[in-house]
């Protein structure tokens, strides 16, 4: 009995992140194959790191001989080996670009993808150790790949774009990449290196409008999130935003230029947790990451001002006893019960710690019998969540 297409294409819908199933199925019927392969083709991941051998190859040779793939692909995922110490200086003089075959081969595949929507070039895996280096230069890159990725990323079929240990020689030169990006409504840039900061143009149009950023220039001499408080870079419309930087000033002022609803920040110390965060009124959710999980927390709650739109507050961290000790001593819980009753969207507060440093003795079950303890105006209104997370969790900011 042949099966209408419309179930055909509901049932690999809902399996449509299980790659060895959906390749299963495609195997099945032709009723079955194109649904089968939109799901399997979507996402390509172009790694050196393969297992199968260099990627970008083996992608151009199926690309050869089924150009009907091609236009399926919607999100392009290029990797590179991450650097060693040694190679720090290499990066710094522009000689780290692709891998050989990347570069020959990368310059034939992109002009195929006609129907590309985001594209993500990242370093496999960070290197936190090396402050300036990257994987990828953009000036050591061979001249016909660095036209075809212009050419992708000034696409007005492009929607959203992720940077991650990439060199490039300013801000300017980045950004006039997607200068003609009109559809790009996501950008996420971590682990950047600018050789020049040279700051975009006071004129100079830039026809994107972002709905979500994120940006990680923490330990960078000049943050290079200032470079997108501009006037010709309109940030109205972002309604996600992620910030990990040591510069306050221009954190608060990122924040202010937007109509975030979802925020998501790193900070190192309660001091750090400011009432400019809180200035939007249309926040929705606020997902923070701290070395000190409760303190913030009170902060938090200190900080925000009655009416808001606020149903979700997560906070990352460690999480430790003296801090149990300190919310006890300083009956920051009275706050909170107060300002509860002024944040009627308010409905999840969810503290998530991480595996690293517990112990026998300091169990995550310990910690959060404690928390519950310390915090009944949460418990008493079923609003507290507790979570144990793994520490590579924290990757989750880039």
């Amino acid at each position: 009995m042949s099966l209408p297409q419309e179930l055909v294409d509901a049932i690999l819908d809902n399996i449509s992140d299980d790659l060895p199933t959906l390749k299963a199925c495609s195997l099945v019927a032709s009723l079955f194959t194109h649904s089968a392969r939109t799901h399997i083709y979507r996402k390509i991941e172009i790694s050196p790191l393969s297992s199968s051998g260099n990627s970008c190859r083996k992608f151009y040779e199926l690309l050869s001989s089924s150009p009907d793939i091609a236009p399926l692909v919607k999100n392009l995922l290029i990797v590179s080996n991450g650097l060693f110490p040694t190679d720090a200086e290499e990066c710094r003089r522009g000689k780290l670009g692709f891998e050989p075959d990347t570069s020959r081969t990368l310059p034939l595949v992109l002009p195929c993808l006609v129907n590309l929507t985001r594209i993500s070039l990242v370093e496999h895996p960070p290197n936190p150790w090396i402050k300036t280096a990257c994987s990828m230069n953009w000036r050591a890159m061979n001249e016909d790949s660095k036209s075809a990725l212009a050419a992708v990323f000034s696409s007005p079929r492009l929607e959203a774009v992720h940077f991650r240990g990439f060199a490039i020689e300013s801000p300017r030169q980045l950004l006039s990449l997607f200068s003609e990006a009109v559809a790009l409504k996501e950008m996420s840039l971590s682990r950047m290196y600018f050789t020049s900061p040279e700051p975009w143009p006071k004129l100079q149009p830039w026809l994107p409008q972002l709905q979500s950023l994120r940006i990680n220039d923490s330990g960078r001499r000049v943050p290079y999130l200032r470079y997108f408080v501009h006037p010709q870079i309109c940030l109205s419309q972002v309604s996600t935003l992620s910030v990990n930087t040591h510069s306050i000033q221009w954190r608060n002022e990122i924040i202010q230029a937007t109509g975030v609803e979802h925020l998501q920040v790193m900070l190192r110390g309660p001091t750090e947790c400011t009432p400019d965060i809180f200035c939007g009124m249309k926040l929705r959710s606020i997902h923070l990451w701290t070395d000190c999980t409760l303190y913030v927390l009170a902060h938090v709650f200190i900080m925000c001002q009655p009416g808001r739109a606020l149903e979700r507050i997560t906070i990352d961290g460690p999480g430790t006893d003296w801090e149990l000790s300190l919310l006890r001593l300083s009956n920051l819980d009275v706050s909170i019960e107060t300002k509860l009753d002024h944040l009627p969207a308010l409905k999840r507060v969810e503290l998530r710690r991480e595996k690293e440093g517990t112990d026998a003795v300091d169990t995550f079950a310990k910690w959060e019998v404690a928390v519950q303890a310390a915090l009944p105006s949460l418990m008493r209104r079923g609003m507290l969540f507790m979570t144990e997370i793994d520490s590579a969790a924290r990757h989750e900011w880039e």
